[in-house]
């Protein structure tokens, strides 16, 4: 005797197609963004970041998950773990800006900014990230800051001149 079963499978085929390519276009779209796109897994463990964060340290993208916050200016390393960990324990976005290292090297500021993705109780799932260099602003507001400062001298200096030379002409 025999026994033969059919299944369809057009369904499950078409799904896994469409799946395939939906997953393309996001990952598509994580690469060409100008911004550095990273993942964390429910308990903060990093386990994705994008080609932008890749050729930026000059690491591979299995480094860049196993070296924690090595990446971190030594300075701003303390209050990026306070933060995330404050945000990881409440459940709240995440923002801050922090200087890290260059392939060369050279420390550049940025700012990441992170959310939760929860599920249908309100419990976190996952947690996605956005880092963008900031480091042209950042510097071009200190140099702003001290050209503020120079004038609000020079001003004082030119009012007292003024008043000086009001005093002598009296």
């Amino acid at each position: 005797r025999w026994y033969v079963i059919l299944t369809d499978i057009d369904d499950a085929r078409r799904s896994a197609e469409e799946l395939r390519a939906s997953e393309a276009r996001l990952r598509l779209i994580t690469e060409t963004i100008p911004a550095i796109v990273t993942s964390r897994n429910a308990d903060g463990k990093l386990d994705y970041v994008n080609h932008r964060l890749v050729e930026y340290t000059g690491k591979s993208a299995r480094e860049i998950l196993d070296s924690g916050v090595e990446l971190i200016h030594p300075e701003d390393r303390e209050s990026l773990l306070k933060i995330w960990h404050d945000s990881q324990n409440s459940g709240e976005r995440y923002s801050l800006d922090y200087r890290m290292r260059r392939a060369d090297g050279v420390y550049r500021w940025f700012r990441v900014r992170g959310a939760p993705l929860r599920d249908q109780q309100g419990g976190v799932v996952r947690w996605y990230g956005v880092i963008t260099d900031i480091d042209d602003e950042k510097r071009g507001r200190e140099v702003l800051l001290r050209n503020q400062a120079r004038f609000a001298r020079l001003s004082q200096v030119m009012t007292i001149a003024e008043l000086s030379a009001s005093i002598a002409h009296e």
